[in-house]
């Protein structure tokens, strides 16, 4: 169910009430599709968290440190799993990789993966901008929401 629609600047974004405390955010560009398709990563929140939360993360970590941090990370895990290693091959050749986002109060987290011969998800690189937008396969794209929107 729609919980709400907001705009913030050219952005817009609907907000999702899910089963167990759990929210999907979804952005929209006015400026790049008159907010009529979705721009950037869909976002799933289960807790409210800000970047000295992940601070400790680096390179090479194992995405269970994620998970200690952030409680959506099996919902990407699923999705991760079902991917074949064609589809990552070819994926990697576009230098586009598996990837989690963090919505925080403070920031935008981007993590990408790749994924071993025995099915582990490692971190390969971590972004993290505190003007909450990320670079996209369309450009920027800003997820900044409003206070009273994150998950209590």
């Amino acid at each position: 169910m729609i919980l709400l629609v907001r705009e913030i600047s050219d952005y817009l974004y609907l907000v999702y009430d899910t089963d167990n405390n759990t929210r999907l955010y979804l952005f929209f560009s006015k400026k790049k599709s008159l907010g009529v398709l979705t721009d950037g990563f869909p976002i799933i929140m289960k807790k409210k968290l800000a970047y000295k939360d992940f601070s400790r993360l680096q390179p090479g970590h194992n995405m269970r440190k994620v998970e200690e941090i952030d409680p959506v990370i099996p919902l990407y895990r699923r999705v991760f799993d079902e991917a074949t290693d064609h589809v990552l091959k070819l994926n990697k050749e576009r230098g586009i990789y598996l990837t989690s986002v963090h919505l925080l109060t403070d920031g935008i987290l981007k993590i990408e993966y790749y994924r071993t011969d025995d099915r582990e998800y490692i971190i390969r690189n971590i972004v993290y901008n505190e003007d909450f937008v990320l670079n996209g396969l369309d450009g920027q794209t800003c997820y900044r929401i409003h206070d009273e929107d994150y998950v209590d």
